[in-house]
């Protein structure tokens, strides 16, 4: 769970690779990818939420 800002700090992981998951309702899915080794401190830095993009039909249906 993200800080009031967006930050968010992931501790007690084994080292190696993983994939992050970054997602809010109304927003598509982001994926970033961080490899954890030892001591080193892994930052993905900003990541930007792209809204979903919502189509809108407008008509009317008659029936014959």
């Amino acid at each position: 769970m993200a800080a009031g800002d967006g930050r968010f700090q992931l501790e007690d992981l084994p080292p190696g690779p993983y994939t992050l998951e970054i997602s809010h309702p109304g927003f598509l899915t982001a994926q970033r990818s961080v490899t954890i080794g030892g001591a080193v401190v892994g930052d993905i830095g900003v990541v930007t939420l792209e809204p979903v993009s919502v189509t809108v039909f407008s008509g009317f249906v008659r029936m014959t």
